[in-house]
């Protein structure tokens, strides 16, 4: 019955019996599909729901990482499996007045916006989506720009999406945790089945929900106070525009800007302070070399009630600039040629400011870094109970075993599918030369060995390279001691660049992290096919053990975990992500090499299976 309706699905028979199995399963609340990259995880996803929604009445809410992925379930819902989705992408990306800024999807206020209303009827959005390959944010950069130009035309990309009618919706990852995102997706009507894509971000992505970087104010203003501190400089720019914009006197202007002066300075001495802790230095540059390399760097856990009371010392204060705040973006969205900046400082701390009342994030300073946590797993779960069904899809993800002892959900509630099928070639080596055990990352035989096997890969192999580090600061450490002719073929990922600008340089080889963005679901394609052709795994991609990481083990603490059992899942979550990146299509070949003395080949083999 299934291959009838939808014939996209007869050219590979496996679709038809996962589908299927799925869809006998859902007498069960957790449904894992284990399927590998290019198996056609969209296509089934998008089969699914359109079969829940016409057979069944059901509404679906397929929910992914990034707008990339909307995209692709935007482009094969019309043009294979023939369906309509409701897409909910990220707001400040589609949206003709906030586009690019830093706001937050909940941050965004279309009640009172001026261009609500002003949509593309759907036929109309449907060709125009055509015309820029389904890139959506393209289309809202060419309405920003009638803004910029004073065109009367200007129209709003995700009301037009809004618009659309159907029972399969598609959205980013916050639509499924964030309450008032949820709250908003579910007044088009509240979603039976949950379809998670990659899922297995619930064990990364999805547990640092919030991550802020003081850098900015520190780097050039440490030890700075009062008119000289950074922070209070960018904020009293801030609150003069947004006084004038409401007309607020300027004698309240100045009372705010007097308490903000005070607070700049206790939240900047308190950020201070944690990096004297973790450096035990107070000199700016040796901490920012430390920083870069991770030497010495040591997470530490920051007492909530510690921060908040700073936070609350100006309670008062923070109350008005809220309601200033929300004041200016519902004042901005009803007028019709005022541009708001692209990154406000203002909404950092306001942001910082509302996260901290949250008891289930921990607090943990991390260089520059404030980044609050979720430790406890059943906290993630929890966000997901009010779904009839769960279905998490990844080339990465958990075996059943691993999800039942991860997230104490009854083994009875949990059906396990794998795809039995193998994509593309893969051919792997074992380099056991070196080893990437903290005791022995400073041996200089054991580094040079390191070095010499990068080289005679980079020089012996053609194509695009990916190199999976175990972290960023033991990145840093052999990207420096590479010759500089070996440096100008690198391009390094300092979590600033997008993974496809490497497509504008003349570098080959990348190299990252184990966790890092570059992991965690990016493509780098050509006509369909990838252009990785080698991925080098240097060491073994565990967590930090709990005696050198704060989080693990507060992590391993929170969920009643051994450190062996989780640092094995996150191990082969890591690899199967890596590998998963060269291989896109049926005819991708990939060389993959694990270099570290510790990599045996009845280990190895079963990522190939």
């Amino acid at each position: 019955m299934i291959e009838e309706s939808y014939p996209i699905l007869k050219n590979r028979s496996f679709q038809i019996e996962t589908v299927e199995r799925i869809l006998d399963s859902l007498d069960k609340k957790f449904i894992i599909l284990d399927s590998p990259t290019g198996s056609g995880k969209t296509i089934m996803s998008l089969v699914i729901a359109d079969f829940l929604w016409k057979k069944e009445d059901l509404i679906t809410h397929i929910a992914v990482r990034t707008n990339e992925q909307i995209k692709r379930y935007l482009q094969d819902s019309l043009e294979k499996v023939k369906t309509l989705v409701k897409v909910f992408p990220n707001k400040r990306k589609t949206c003709p007045i906030f586009y690019k800024s830093n706001l937050s999807g909940e941050e965004i206020y279309c009640s009172d916006c001026m261009f609500r209303k002003a949509t593309y009827p759907k036929e109309r959005l449907f060709k125009r989506l055509r015309k820029v390959n389904y890139n959506f944010e393209k289309l809202a950069k060419i309405e920003n720009k009638k803004m910029e130009k004073r065109n009367d035309k200007v129209r709003c990309i995700y009301h037009s999406f809004k618009k659309i009618e159907s029972k399969i919706y598609v959205s980013t990852y916050p639509y499924v945790f964030n309450y008032y995102l949820f709250d908003l997706l579910s007044l088009e009507g509240e979603p039976d089945i949950l379809i998670m894509d990659e899922s297995h971000n619930l064990l990364t992505t999805l547990t640092n929900p919030l991550s802020l970087s003081f850098r900015v104010y520190l780097e050039k203003g440490f030890g700075k106070r009062k008119e000289e501190n950074l922070l209070y400089k960018f904020l009293k720019e801030e609150i003069a525009a947004i006084g004038d914009l409401l007309n607020i006197p300027n004698e309240d202007i100045g009372i705010v800007l007097s308490e903000i002066s005070n607070f700049s300075d206790e939240l900047i001495n308190f950020i201070e302070n944690l990096l004297v802790k973790q450096f035990r230095t107070r000199e700016i540059n040796i901490i920012i070399e430390r920083i870069k390399k991770e030497i010495g760097k040591k997470e530490v856990i920051i007492e909530r009630e510690e921060l908040l009371d700073i936070f609350d010392r100006y309670s008062k204060t923070f109350d008005e600039l809220i309601f200033y705040w929300d004041s200016y973006k519902k004042t901005i969205s009803k007028m019709t040629y005022k541009f708001p900046k692209k990154r406000w400082h203002l909404n950092k701390i306001l942001k910082l400011y509302l996260s901290l009342k949250d008891p289930d994030l921990v607090w943990i300073a991390n260089g520059f870094k404030i980044e609050g946590f979720i430790t406890k797993f059943n906290v993630i779960i929890k966000s997901l109970m009010d779904y009839k069904n769960i279905i998490l899809m990844s080339g990465s993800n958990f075996t059943k075993k691993d999800f039942v002892t991860l997230y104490k959900v009854p083994s009875e509630d949990v059906e396990y599918i794998k795809v039995d099928v193998k994509f593309g070639k893969k051919e792997f080596n074992i380099i056991p030369n070196f080893s990437s055990k903290y005791e022995k990352r400073k041996s200089k035989k054991n580094i040079q060995n390191l070095i010499d096997n990068i080289k005679f890969i980079l020089n012996n192999l053609d194509g695009y390279q990916l190199y999976m580090f175990p972290s960023a600061g033991f990145m840093n450490l052999i990207f420096d001691q590479l010759s500089e002719e070996i440096k100008e073929r690198i391009f390094l990922d300092d979590g600033t660049k997008p993974f496809n600008s490497i497509l504008k340089t003349n570098k080959k080889a990348i190299f990252t992290y184990a966790r890092s963005r570059f992991i965690e679901g990016v493509e780098l394609v050509k006509d369909g096919s990838s252009l990785l052709k080698t991925v080098v795994i240097v060491g073994k991609p565990y967590p930090p053990p709990p005696t050198a990481s704060i989080l693990t083990n507060r992590i391993l603490k929170d969920n009643k975990l051994d450190y062996w059992t989780f640092a094995e899942i996150m191990k082969d979550i890591q690899i199967k992500q890596v590998i998963g990146r060269a291989i896109r299509s049926q005819n991708d070949e990939v060389k993959i090499f694990f270099i570290d003395d510790r990599y045996k080949k009845s280990e190895v083999i079963k990522y190939f299976k």
